[in-house]
Formats: structure tokens, sequence, C-alpha cells
């Protein structure tokens, strides 16, 4: 047989050898009039690149189908190469890699061709150098695309579960919902309500510097250790522990921003650590003001042994509003950014009604101002409205 491939065989996915969907060979004695006879008699799928291999099936070098046409379509080209032997026209330049090889460290190798639109092909030899195979650059580009979208859909899952895209909290002292929604399949925003003793909750709203994978990394793992953590001596010595933590571990590459509240429902106090974030308003009695802040460094920039932390009493009626900068900072297409005037106007217009209807304006508000426009960032918020005492209508 002039025109040979190897047997299929299971090869593992983490190395190189994976993608050698194209394993046709010749041997070195064949002449191009014979390999190009052969390849016009085939039927079936189309033949891209072939390796040339000696009587021992080690390889000598490559041939790449495209670049063998064009060589024979020159005038004369196939009369003058066609006696000759295949080993006269194959490239011996050609790369080759053990089977064995891990798929991203042969990745990085190749880092620069493959950002050339033009496809690459490659040998692939077992330890005695023996062929193996051909994959092309496209083929890894492929699978390492496919890699991503799957790791993109875990993370995405994962971070639907810990941050809803929309939760609600109804207690006799206060109502609470939130919303989250990504800029890209996964973000660096979350937020997290967490009822760690009688009347005690920690509100959170967090942003992660960066967009997609490396962001979503960082909210989760905050919002693993927030889940699990008692709180028992209060926020302080956790935030203490996680920063010192991601600064160690990240050295200052990744940080996180975040508004921490401490919230007594009984008696309405309310403890607030800002980390970076500054983002805290405060509707009382028609009016959306900004809380002044003492704010610490966003988590993970240094190590911190102290923090700042505010204090603020909430009287029946007030609402608490807490988004990230990716509601605040949208333009709309003439250029103007989101104003906090507009979800003060909101609030105020629907104060009768319940806390979801009020967060279904802010969002819906959000979509018609920005209309055409992409949105530039994640964006979240958290709305809590305070009753100061135990309601006996829900919504009075």
């Amino acid at each position: 047989m002039m025109l040979e491939k190897l047997p299929s065989e299971k090869r593992r996915k983490q190395t190189i050898g994976f993608l050698g969907t194209e394993s046709f060979y010749v041997r070195d004695s064949l002449t191009v009039e014979e390999l190009i006879t052969a390849l016009e008699e085939r039927e079936g799928n189309p033949i891209y690149a072939l390796a040339v291999v000696d009587e021992h099936l080690k390889h000598r070098g490559l041939i790449v189908v495209r670049e063998l046409y064009a060589l024979i379509g020159r005038q004369y080209g196939r009369a003058i190469m066609g006696k000759k032997t295949v080993d006269r026209i194959m490239d011996e330049t050609s790369p080759s890699f053990n089977i064995n090889e891990n798929i991203f460290a042969v990745g990085d190798q190749l880092e620069e061709n493959l950002r050339n639109d033009e496809i690459t092909y490659y040998l692939l030899h077992d330890n005695e150098q023996g062929y193996r195979g051909i994959f092309s650059s496209r083929d890894i580009l492929i699978h390492l695309s496919n890699i991503t979208k799957s790791d993109m859909v875990m993370a995405q899952s994962i971070q639907r579960k810990i941050s809803r895209e929309e939760s609600s909290i109804h207690e006799p002292r206060f109502d609470l919902v939130a919303s989250t929604q990504p800029v890209m399949d996964v973000g660096g925003d979350c937020y997290l309500i967490k009822q760690y003793r009688e009347n005690r909750w920690l509100l959170s709203v967090c942003d992660a510097s960066g967009k997609g994978i490396a962001a979503s990394l960082l909210t989760t793992t905050i919002w693993g250790m927030m889940s699990i953590y008692e709180f028992g001596n209060g926020v302080m010595p956790f935030l203490k522990k996680v920063n010192n933590y991601l600064y160690e571990t990240l050295e200052s590459e990744r940080f996180i921003t975040g508004i921490f509240l401490d919230f007594d429902a009984q008696s309405g106090k309310v403890l607030i650590y800002d980390m970076g974030h500054s983002y805290l308003y405060i509707h009382r009695k028609g009016r959306l003001k900004r809380i002044p802040l003492t704010g610490n460094t966003p988590i993970g920039i240094q190590r911190m042994d102290n923090l700042s932390v505010g204090a603020l009493a909430l009287d029946e009626g007030d609402y608490l509003f807490i988004p990230t900068d990716g509601l605040l900072e949208q333009s709309n297409s003439e250029g103007s950014l989101y104003s906090i005037r507009r979800v003060e106007a909101i609030i105020r217009k629907n104060m009768h009604k319940p806390i979801e209807a009020v967060k279904n304006e802010i969002r819906q508000d959000f979509l018609d101002f920005k209309g055409r426009e992409h949105v530039h960032d994640d964006v979240t918020f958290v709305l809590l409205k305070y009753y100061g005492r135990e309601a006996t209508d829900e919504y009075a």
C-alpha cells in the first residue's frame, strides 16, 4: 500500500498525542507521482498532511498536501518532480513532539505560531522516534477553546449557585432583595446575605478586579470563606484573615473591593466595613444620600492588622442601597452615566409596593437608560427596607 495510516489507539486527553487525528504516512522510497496518484484515487475525507517515514517507521519529514499541489501545479512541475522520491520534497524542519508531552506545555511552545492565520502541521513521535501521527495549529486551538468553554460553563454553574441572579428575604423587621448580572458568562461581582446569629446578619457586596474566570475564582473563594465562617467574634476577624490570605497567595496581583455590613435587625444598628468599595446609600425621608465612609484598602492589596469601621442606625422606613460600580458607571449612547438620582426617584415612587417591585423597577430603568449601549461591567445591587418593629402587614 502506497498511502498508509496508523491504527487508532486510545491516548490520554491531557497529552498532545490526543490531537493526533491526522495519521497518514508514506515510505521515503515512494515517488511523488505515486503519491499524487494515491491521493487522487483516494475516496473519503481529504488528507491535509502526511508523514514521510523510513523502513522502520521512524519519521523523516512532513508533506503538507496543499504545498504539494502548489509545487506540481507550476509549469512542468509534475513532469519534473514526478520521478523524484518524496523525501526530496518533504519538510525536514517541521517540529516533532512526543505524544506524551503535556498539551498546555506544547501550546506554550507554539504560542507565536498559534497567532498566525495559516494552519501549521506538526509531527508526533514516541520515545523511539517512531511516527505516531500529526496535529495542526487549528487542532490545538480548537481543543484549548473547548477546554475554556467547558471551564466557563462550570464556573458559570458554580457562580449561579453561590450568587443567584435574584434573591429575596422577608423577615419581621426588614425586607431585602439582591440582583446581579455579569457582563460575561461569569463575572467578578457577588453578594452574600447570611444570618449568623439571632437578629444578626452579614450583608456583603463584592467586586473582584478583572473579568471572566479569573475574577469569578476570586469571588467564589471569598464567598466560600464567608459561607462557612462562624463569625462568632464578628466580621472584623474574618476580614483580617481573608485579606491576609489573599495578599500572601496572590501577592497584590488581584484584589477585591467590597462593603461588609454587620446588621442587627432588632436594633437597626449597622457596623460598616468598607474595603475600598465606598458605594453605600441610605434613603430617608424621600432622599437618597451617600454615606460618608472611612474606607480600608481593598482585600488582598496589603497586610492588615487593624480596620476602620463605621456605624449607622436605621430608622423605620429607611432603605439601604448597595450597588457596584457597574450600575453607576454605565453610560448611554449620549455618553451620560446612570445617575443615583434615578434610583432615588424609583424608591420614592414605589415605597408602598413590595420590595421586589422596587428591584424590578431599578433593573428595568437601567436597561431603558443604557438602550443599545453595551453593558460595560457586572451590575449588582442589594436593597434593604427596615421596618423598625414587627410589622403586622408585610408591606405596611
